[in-house]
């Protein structure tokens, strides 16, 4: 059966509060910055359709359960 679970803790080290543009193979960092406009800007129009796209939360946050 195929892995279907990445750690990527060091992979997104240095990185929480922002807006992090993956490979979809999840292996590599190819854009992030604090807005999501921006990130997106550095990645070419082409390449928007193959990328994973995702905020980085600190380790220390937890989800409210109201």
């Amino acid at each position: 059966m195929a892995k279907i679970y990445n750690d990527l803790s060091n992979l997104l080290k240095g990185y929480e509060n922002k807006w992090v543009i993956l490979t979809p193979d999840y292996k590599r960092v190819v854009s992030s910055g604090k807005k999501l406009d921006d990130t997106l800007s550095r990645v070419e129009e082409d390449e928007r359709k193959r990328v994973v796209i995702l905020r980085v939360v600190p380790p220390s946050y937890a989800p409210l359960n109201l």
